[in-house]
């Protein structure tokens, strides 16, 4: 790996210091999760201004959400006898309390893929669906049970669908993308692959591949359209604005793509591209990663000291302005900042390990920090290090200074596996993600356990982890946190425990995830503890390690 400069460009490797969750304070101030008989996801997530979080996903079978606070369960009134997917929308508090859900149906597969926040606590959804969908206000349907169409709503702090559009077509159309600008408006994505009707106006689709990108008012209305096609296939897969109510879109294509009358060709079989559109929908530029290899972007951030971020993948090496990147495991993801005014890159830097490294969701924070959330599968590299995932599936969490450098690295996940879909950042600086996961997980002090197959979770981060500093209750002699490093992790024959020098002797304790103690023993600190695990089944363990003064949580897994 390398980390270079070449001109206004720079290039770089996951190699300044990273951190595991293990190794660092309590980084989650909770975990929830909610669910029901069968399936339920958060697939996007976004901080209200009323201070409130709004959730959106998809359902499968009555849902049962727990009240951490009460301990009771709530059941939800609508039922759904199809088993089909349906939307699901709720409303957080900031410790995670459930202040109001909904389920919207239909008699087909209804999928919400995007959220937006705007004014007065409101909020924008939109996704796709086939056969007929059920909002309060409106009925929307396709003219084919087998038909994809898109729909965009508004709703209001309550629950309350002000209003819900959606195309029609001589052909399936589907929603990519949605964000709102700084005036309450919403900037809607789609594709589509025949004649588009949107409101009173029908597009014509040319050959190959075609997409949009539309203004809505408050009120639903269409205020401006702007299509792009491509020979092959192009894909729209992201949308942000900016403070001056500038449009910028990202995605990736095949053969040529085409858009405000910039026309580009692919490079190798996919190229990622990114573009950016005045408030009036004129295009200004339109820009590929000029890398001969396959890549795309999948997510897209703007800060608010002009910032410009873009998240994405590739799974070869390639070079790019004659620095080579290299390509780690399946799928490596990256991060690259762009300037607003022409789209000139200025740095990319990447994450990856042995397997598949994939990026989902993208933000800023009040410093303009990058911080992207997503999964990754066998292991994670940095620095000399090595992060196991404990199970198939696990979470990341990775900030990215203005400059291109990499600043932290936080992961998680139980013995199953887990998906990260959506993340936000409220007004204090916390970070929220969402997603979903199987069976049960561990964050830290929180072991959620599913109430279905698959269930939703909601976890907040500690702001002041995140900037740094430690919170206040470390300060505190009587629940300091040991900075402990456990490895190899996975571990087959012996684990190694540094310990750090400590007034007081440890109890070092090994439990399972079902409580169990394994094994345990009372250790003096400043030594590395050989702890023998070549006994033990394969699976997910606790270390604990206190005395009166200080503590620490390690997760171990053991790997036979």
């Amino acid at each position: 790996m390398l980390s270079r400069a070449f001109n206004a460009l720079f290039i770089g490797t996951l190699l300044l210091t990273a951190v595991q969750f293990s190794l660092r304070a309590q980084v989650f101030d909770w975990a929830v999760s909610g669910g029901g008989a069968l399936f339920n996801e958060i697939t996007c997530l976004n901080a209200g201004s009323d201070g409130n979080l709004y959730a959106a996903g998809y359902v499968i079978a009555p849902i049962v959400v727990t009240d951490t606070l009460a301990g009771t369960d709530t059941l939800i009134v609508e039922t759904d006898t199809l088993l089909t997917p349906d939307i699901q929308l709720l409303a957080f508090d900031t410790t995670g309390g459930v202040i109001w859900q909904k389920t919207i149906q239909g008699t087909g597969n209804d999928r919400v893929s995007n959220l937006a926040a705007t004014v007065n606590g409101n909020f924008f959804v939109a996704g796709s669906f086939t056969d007929t969908l059920y909002f309060e206000t409106d009925t929307l349907g396709t003219t084919g049970i087998a038909q994809s169409q898109c729909f965009a709503a508004l709703v209001n702090n309550n629950s309350q669908v002000q209003w819900a559009m959606q195309t029609l077509g001589t052909a399936s159309a589907t929603t990519a993308a949605l964000a709102a600008d700084a005036a309450g408006n919403a900037l809607l994505g789609l594709h589509f692959s025949d004649t588009l009707i949107l409101q009173s106006d029908t597009i014509a689709a040319t050959l190959g591949s075609n997409f949009m990108v539309l203004k809505l008012n408050q009120a639903g209305e269409v205020l401006w359209r702007k299509t792009g096609s491509g020979s092959q296939n192009v894909t729209l897969t992201a949308l942000t604005t900016d403070a001056e109510d500038n449009v910028y879109a990202c995605g990736y294509f095949t053969g040529t793509i085409a858009f405000g009358g910039i026309l580009y060709y692919a490079l190798d079989e996919t190229d990622a591209f990114i573009a950016k559109l005045d408030a009036a929908g004129n295009v200004v530029w339109l820009k590929t990663l000029p890398a001969t290899a396959n890549q795309s972007f999948g997510a897209i951030a703007a800060g608010n000291n002009g910032e410009l971020y873009v998240n994405g993948h590739f799974n070869e090496s390639f070079v790019l302005n004659a620095d080579t990147v290299y390509a780690l495991g399946a799928n490596t993801a990256f991060i690259a900042r762009y300037l607003p005014g022409n789209g000139t890159l200025q740095w990319l830097t990447t994450l990856g390990g042995q397997g598949i490294t994939s990026g989902n969701c993208l933000h800023t924070d009040n410093n303009g920090n990058a911080w992207l959330t997503g999964n990754f599968t066998q292991s994670l590299l940095f620095n000399s290090d090595t992060i196991a995932a404990q199970a198939e599936e696990d979470l990341f969490v990775w900030k990215v200074l203005p400059n291109g450098a990499s600043d932290q690295l936080y992961t998680t996940g139980g013995a199953y596996a887990e998906t990260a879909n959506g993340c936000t950042f409220d007004a204090d600086g916390n970070l929220y993600v969402a997603g979903g996961f199987d069976t049960q997980t561990v964050m830290e002090g929180d072991t959620l356990t599913s109430q279905g197959s698959y269930d939703y979770f909601l976890a907040r981060l500690n702001a002041l982890i995140l900037t740094g500093i430690a919170p206040p209750s470390e300060n505190n002699n009587s629940n300091r946190q040991l900075r402990v490093s456990v490895y190899p992790n996975p571990a087959s024959r012996v684990a190694n425990v540094q310990i750090p020098l400590t007034a007081q002797p440890l109890q070092v304790t090994l439990v399972q995830t079902d409580g169990k103690i394994v094994w345990q023993q009372t250790v003096a600190g400043g030594q590395t503890l050989q702890l023998p695990v070549y006994n033990l089944p394969r699976g997910l363990y606790v270390l604990h390690l206190q005395n009166g003064l200080q503590q620490a949580t390690v997760k171990l897994v053991v790997w036979q």
